[in-house]
């Protein structure tokens, strides 16, 4: 179980990585530089490596981890309705001056 200060940012890390919808690398997450919850440079105080920090995540919060790697069921389409058959009218057949 991690300690209180680990465990604080693993919940950082979590609501980051369903923010996102996946779990990024470490070079996506240095270059998302605006929207992290831990800054790079403050990230090896808590953890001992990226691959640590997504463990614990994936340990800790096993209910976040399913929900990033299960792929949403798509509906299936709608068959498409079959064309209405109509009733044809029967040609009249008019005549010409030739044939009068």
């Amino acid at each position: 179980m991690p300690g209180k200060r680990v465990g604080a940012n693993v919940e950082k890390l979590a609501m980051y990585f369903l923010e996102v919808g996946k779990v990024p690398t470490w070079a996506e997450y240095q270059n998302d530089k605006y929207n992290i919850p831990i800054k790079v440079t403050s990230f090896g105080h808590v953890f001992t490596s990226w691959k640590q920090a997504v463990n614990l995540v994936r340990k800790t919060r096993p209910d976040v981890w399913i929900e990033l790697h299960t792929k949403p069921v798509a509906p299936k389409p709608a068959p498409k309705p079959a064309p209405k058959a109509t009733a044809k009218k029967p040609v009249v057949k008019v005549a010409s001056k030739k044939e009068k």
